[in-house]
């Protein structure tokens, strides 16, 4: 069952996702170009460290909440590749969608653009936050644990947008 929902969903995201590729590496160009490039990588940097962290986990005994990545641990280490690259796609794309969405909302030239792509980033370092709670301090409870994990997400999201909105403005002061 679960290496059938896996599949189905992988290809399934292919097929809706395929003619949108050139575009999404023009953007993606476009993003790495600026100053602040990096800042674009992060949803790449979380599912890095979700899986990495995951699979650090379960190794030491911790078990997963997620149905799809436990799904590709359980079927094989020849299943956690395309996993891998397939989850990584899905950040990249979310994060580009989540950057059209604040153009759209806020237009083009106001800061405010960056809060849908901070709150995504936020809600996707949930996984390796809490992953990396778990691992480091593993008699927590889960309250504890839950409560640690809202705060850095949400600071997370602060940290990112404030970073843009700081570098937006200071370009925007330039022209």
């Amino acid at each position: 069952m679960g290496l059938t929902l896996v599949l189905i969903t992988g290809i399934a995201c292919l097929v809706v996702g395929l003619w949108i590729i050139p575009t999404d590496f023009q953007e993606l160009c476009n993003l790495f170009s600026r100053n602040d490039g990096w800042m674009f990588t992060i949803p790449i940097v979380l599912v890095v460290a979700d899986i990495y962290l995951t699979l650090l986990g379960l190794s030491v005994g911790n078990w997963e909440l997620n149905p799809f990545v436990a799904s590709a641990v359980q079927i094989g280490s020849w299943a956690v590749v395309p996993f891998v690259v397939s989850y990584m796609a899905l950040s990249v794309g979310l994060g580009l969608g989540m950057l059209s969405v604040g153009k759209w909302l806020f237009g083009i030239v106001r800061p405010s653009r960056f809060i849908p792509f901070a709150i995504t980033c936020g809600a996707a370092s949930f996984g390796p936050l809490s992953n990396a709670e778990l691992l480091a301090f593993p008699r927590v409870g889960p309250g504890v644990s839950l409560i640690g994990t809202i705060v850095e997400v949400v600071a997370l999201s602060a940290g990112i947008y404030a970073h843009f909105r700081k570098f937006e403005l200071g370009r925007l002061s330039l022209t």
